[in-house]
């Protein structure tokens, strides 16, 4: 492919917030390469569109559910048809088979992506044209920066890249005051945010509710803090539950996904279960403390010099992203040895 003309790239970014941001780098270092490129991202409705259409090195954005009816799928068969795409590059992770079928569909000639599971076999390129193994216990960035050497692209200088995120607009900027503003924080306190929340099906990965209720009530009393309490549009009880329980000095955040940004750049520190939140947070270059249990900080955890990942002592990871093991509705028991304490002394580090 001769990369000084400009090429209709399609990037697949089919997972959630979270993912979106550690997937960016990738957009980034392509469009470094690649200036002339012209890009569109096809996400998923899982709040990423916000984060994408604010990403400069975007150019068009298509917001699509991967599982949807045989009429819909055609239609957005057919409008991926009509933009004639030179190029899709699938991310990682995401709906793998299901997006190298809708590349497939479209005609898109060159499909590049990781191998996948696929009928019993873990390692199918079932209609890529170009796949790659991923590598065992390497960082979901650098994994999808590897994605860019099947277009001759050197993507070794963009390892251990931060997050990409653009600059907040002051809309954005103006709606985080107006959310800091309506917490009425006394002058001497530091604000600290706690997101006690994940994805609506995967409440194994949080800590337990009283846990972050405690620390809440800790920072409060004794280190002068109050407390955001963040959390998605499914989330408003688990906030409001949070607030209660730590009392006067703690403020439930509602707005945007930008606005949110915006609050969580004026904390000291965010602490937060692995979740898209938690990458949100280290993106804005906050110091933010994620818990970790059964998904493996080594390849998911939050990215930055002020950046921190916490485990229990004695547990291990067990969730892989290829097997997708249904792991219950409760607190995975590799969370329960980590301590209010703990997470405690992590967070005076930064206040």
């Amino acid at each position: 492919m001769d990369s000084d003309q400009s090429q209709k790239i399609l990037f697949l970014s089919l997972s959630g917030i979270g993912n979106y941001l550690m997937q960016a780098p990738t957009i980034a270092a392509l469009k470094e390469e690649w200036p002339s490129a012209k890009i569109t991202v096809w996400v998923a409705p899982r709040g990423t569109k916000a984060l994408a259409l604010a990403d400069p090195n975007v150019d068009k954005v298509i917001e699509a559910p991967i599982r949807r009816s045989v009429l819909l799928t055609g239609l957005h068969t057919w409008n991926l048809i009509s933009r004639r795409f030179d190029l899709a590059i699938m991310l990682s992770p995401g709906q793998l088979w299901k997006g190298a079928a809708q590349m497939f569909l479209a005609g898109i000639h060159e499909r590049i992506g990781h191998h996948y599971a696929y009928l019993g076999n873990p390692k199918s390129s079932f209609l890529l044209t170009r796949a790659i193994p991923e590598v065992e216990g390497m960082h979901d960035i650098e994994q999808n920066l590897r994605l860019l050497s099947e277009l001759g692209i050197d993507d070794s200088p963009y390892h251990n890249s931060p997050y990409s995120i653009p600059p907040l607009e002051p809309a954005d900027k103006a709606a985080a005051e107006k959310l800091i503003a309506g917490m009425r924080i006394d002058a001497s306190r530091r604000l600290v945010g706690l997101h006690a929340g994940s994805a609506p099906d995967f409440a194994w990965k949080r800590w337990p509710r009283e846990r972050f209720i405690e620390l809440g009530r800790t920072l409060t009393t004794k280190h002068n803090a109050h407390v955001a309490v963040f959390g998605g549009p499914d989330e408003g009880d688990l906030k409001n539950r949070l607030v209660a329980g730590i009392g006067r000095h703690a403020s439930a955040v509602s707005g945007s996904l930008l606005a949110t940004a915006g609050v969580m750049q004026q904390c000291a520190a965010v602490v937060a279960n692995d979740s898209g939140l938690m990458h949100l947070a280290a993106a804005t270059g906050t110091p933010t403390i994620g818990l970790f249990g059964p998904t493996d900080e080594q390849l998911t955890g939050p990215r930055g010099q002020e950046a921190v990942s916490l485990r229990a002592e004695g547990s291990s990871a067990v969730y892989t992203t290829e097997l997708q093991q249904d792991l219950g509705q409760t607190t995975h028991e590799s969370l329960l040895g980590l301590t209010t304490v703990q997470v405690e002394q992590a967070a005076l580090t930064y206040l």
